[in-house]
């Protein structure tokens, strides 16, 4: 949840979808399968879906991190390097260690990426864990 502005708030949600899959935030069931996935978890989130009209289908793809992120004199960091679900602001804190962890090693491109990429590995599986249906529990 964060505020949208204008008195609004903006909730999140989360549903898995295979990519290429007809499923949009628009299609006339999303409302239903959200009410259905989440309806029945603690207030306010009943009491939002309830009001909840419309829901945005913004997708995001989680990715094996890879040993390497760059080649010669170049590497990447932040989502170009390993994408995170928004989930709890974890791509954003992991952007800020990889600068820190570059900065600690210029000179040394390769063993910033064997350094991160073992760390954010493990904050990737957790982030995009699933989290079990109420049945599944």
């Amino acid at each position: 949840m964060a505020s949208a502005g204008h008195g609004t708030m903006s909730w999140w949600f989360d549903l898995r979808a295979k990519p290429g899959s007809p499923f949009r935030g628009d299609a006339p069931d999303v409302m239903d399968r959200l009410r259905e996935r989440f309806g029945h978890w603690s207030e306010p989130l009943p009491t939002v879906l309830v009001h909840a009209q419309t829901a945005q289908f913004s997708p995001h793809y989680g990715h094996c991190v890879p040993a390497t992120w760059g080649r010669d004199p170049t590497t990447l960091m932040g989502d170009a390097a390993h994408t995170m679900s928004p989930a709890m602001a974890m791509g954003r804190v992991q952007a800020l260690e990889d600068a820190r962890a570059l900065s600690r090693s210029v000179g040394d491109l390769r063993g910033y990426e064997r350094t991160r990429a073992k760390i954010v590995r493990r904050v990737a599986r957790f982030a995009g864990r699933k989290i079990p249906a109420a049945g599944d529990r």
